[in-house]
């Protein structure tokens, strides 16, 4: 039986928490990374295989963390399951009596590296790249996760307004272009800016 917990970014509204919410403005931390809607979804040791990929397909979700009596065991995921399946024999499924489906997700746990909401994104890149996901909080006290795509979501929040600057400005001076020969437009820089403006 899978639990679920809404994801909390911030545990309460402590001294701590109000130095993080300031901290969140003035630097990329992890904590500004979770998702504010993440339903975090965790899975018991004993799950078999295939309610916890219905589970994750149901949620569009890749990995799963596994928690026993309140402890994070590891990870679940597609990933973990098809590196162990692989090199699971026919022999071996006969000698436990049962399809792949049918077993538990504890025979396919993969460890995924902690991290602190107030920690610097760029702490986690190579676990990120390595794992494909990092579990926020403590083995004891999980917080949320964050996957690839939560880091393009943000950095993708982050950079599109740049990048719309630069397609404005760059779209203005085609316009320009278009509108001016080069020696109206020689002429205007120089009548407007002293001729220091380059095209």
């Amino acid at each position: 039986m899978a639990a679920s917990m809404l994801n909390l970014r911030l545990l309460d509204r402590s001294t701590l928490a109000e130095k993080l919410d300031l901290a969140s403005e003035l630097f990329h931390r992890i904590n500004r990374i979770i998702p504010e809607n993440q339903e975090l979804l965790i899975v018991p040791p004993t799950c078999r295989v295939r309610d916890a990929v219905d589970l994750m397909r149901k949620h569009a979700y890749s990995q799963v963390p596994v928690v026993q009596n309140g402890e994070v065991l590891g990870v679940f995921s597609y990933r973990s399951f098809a590196k162990e399946a692989a090199t699971t024999t026919l022999d071996v499924l006969n000698s436990q009596g049962c399809a792949l489906g049918d077993l538990t997700v504890d025979e396919f746990v993969e460890k995924f590296e902690f991290a602190n909401v107030t920690e610097e994104m760029s702490r986690v890149f190579d676990s990120m790249d390595r794992d494909n996901g990092v579990l926020i909080g403590s083995p004891d006290r999980l917080i949320g996760i964050l996957t690839p795509m939560d880091f393009l979501r943000y950095l993708y929040k982050v950079a599109s307004p740049f990048v719309m600057v630069s397609e404005i400005e760059l779209a203005l001076r085609a316009l320009i272009r278009l509108s001016l020969s080069d020696a109206e437009l020689a002429l205007a820089a120089k009548t407007l800016f002293g001729g220091f403006v380059r095209w």
